[in-house]
């Protein structure tokens, strides 16, 4: 079986060919466009089925360079983290509240199922969490994230089962969850108020400049740096964390910190780069993917 190894920057190029081969067929076929699903999703997938038969008729094997994966997931994150700002949840009120009361039900509910089952086949627990609370309430981005730290901790095939649930949850949401909204969109006529269209064009006031851009990067740039000093450390006194958690909590800090001073977060700028970090990691992520991995855990 020949064996086909893809350094840093081939892995990168065929993570963007794939990408926009993701995009291109999303816009010739409507139930994707329908349901909402993301690109990188489409062009991924299709190259992990491609390596699929390539493996199981034994032809050819590939290899990537993890590197740029892991970068993008932690600017990810880290872009997420600057949008945990403390005013703006006060605002939301009782609402806020009963959503995450809602939400960290459901979370204990996913993952107790998810565990249970996976006793049931006699499996590791571990791949309860990965096709539990991960995936489903996570998404693709903590299913990358954390499927290799379980996989450190001997869950076997933990991350191609977090990425595969973190991918059927996603269409079974897009499914399930656009038709009810519009549903109800139409029963309830809801329409944009004044205030959100104000905003909305007080945001597009706001130009990207290469300044703004410039900012955001720096932004992130020292949330990661701090957030990667942190880590060992953190480690050494024998608490493991995923290499994205404590750039992002720093983000958050520096959020509610720049919040609490006359300027302002160039919060569109880091959500765009946020935004092209997780297209690029979510290529990376699905083309890796060894599907008979999870053929034999089946």
């Amino acid at each position: 079986m020949a064996a086909i190894t893809l350094d840093m920057y081939q892995t990168l190029g065929l993570a963007i060919i794939l990408l926009l081969l993701g995009t291109w067929i999303k816009s010739k076929v409507n139930v994707l466009q329908k349901y909402f699903i993301p690109a990188p999703v489409v062009g991924g997938l299709l190259f992990s089925l491609l390596m699929l038969v390539t493996h199981s008729m034994e032809l050819v094997t590939f290899s990537f360079d993890s590197n740029l994966k892991n970068f993008f997931m932690v600017v990810f994150f880290t872009s997420v983290g600057f949008l945990a700002s403390f005013s703006l949840l006060k605002k939301g009120g009782l609402a806020v509240a009963i959503f995450l009361f809602a939400a960290v039900v459901l979370v204990i509910i996913q993952n107790g199922v998810g565990v249970a089952l996976a006793k049931a086949f006699g499996l590791n627990p571990g791949i309860g969490l990965a096709a539990g609370s991960i995936p489903l309430t996570g998404g693709h981005g903590t299913s990358g994230a954390f499927g290799p730290y379980l996989e450190e901790r001997g869950v076997t095939g933990a991350t191609v089962v977090a990425v595969a649930s973190a991918t059927y949850g996603l269409v079974a949401g897009c499914m399930i969850g656009g038709p009810i909204a519009k549903r109800l969109m139409e029963k309830f006529n809801l329409k944009c108020t004044d205030d959100s269209k104000k905003q909305t064009a007080d945001s597009e006031e706001e130009k990207v400049t290469e300044s703004s851009i410039f900012r955001a990067t720096c932004l992130i740039g020292i949330a990661m740096g701090l957030g990667a000093t942190i880590t060992p450390i953190v480690k050494q006194a024998g608490l493991s964390l995923p290499a994205y958690l404590i750039p992002m909590l720093i983000a958050a800090i520096m959020r509610n910190i720049i919040d609490g001073t006359s300027k302002k977060t160039p919060i569109n700028e880091i959500s765009i780069i946020g935004n092209v970090c997780l297209s690029l990691f979510l290529s990376m992520a699905l083309m890796t993917m060894k599907l008979w991995e999870l053929a034999d855990l089946a």
